[in-house]
């Protein structure tokens, strides 16, 4: 049982790692440099209203199920709490069951974001799926170390 899951933790472990190890290189070109035009731009002081505008019914429509990553999220991170403790034979506690949904509704909401943003398909989950993996294997043990 111990070798399987230190099996199962090395693999996991480099399967995560892989985009760790991108050749940065040597920047062949200086970075350019913030000039005092575009310190003054970023802070600027004025004191204009801001123009805001109602949203079309082409935008409210795009909107529409956003919080659905949330939603799933949560309920697999509670899911896979629930289940890691009762294979383990560890109770369920309130604090580890709510820390479970709401990283699990954090990682699957921002992540499905960020995975849309980025253009979807593979080429967004390439992007940023083993990032949320990651962060959200980090959750899990913080859950862990607090004893939850």
């Amino acid at each position: 049982m111990k070798l399987k899951s230190t099996l199962f933790a090395g693999v996991l472990a480099a399967s995560l790692s892989v985009p760790a190890f991108a050749n940065e290189g040597t920047v062949a070109t200086p970075l350019p440099q913030f000039t005092a035009a575009d310190t003054q731009m970023l802070f600027e002081q004025d004191a204009k209203p801001m123009r805001l505008a109602v949203l079309s019914q082409q935008e409210m429509k795009e909107t529409e199920g956003a919080f659905l990553n949330f939603a799933i999220g949560g309920a697999a991170g509670f899911g896979f709490y629930a289940a890691s403790n009762w294979y383990n034979n560890r109770p369920i506690t309130w604090q580890g069951s709510l820390y479970s949904i709401g990283t699990g509704a954090l990682t699957g909401g921002v992540g499905g974001a960020l995975i849309r943003a980025s253009g979807g398909g593979i080429a967004g989950n390439v992007a940023w799926r083993p990032n949320i993996l990651a962060s959200n294997f980090g959750f899990s043990q913080y859950r862990s170390y607090r004893g939850w």
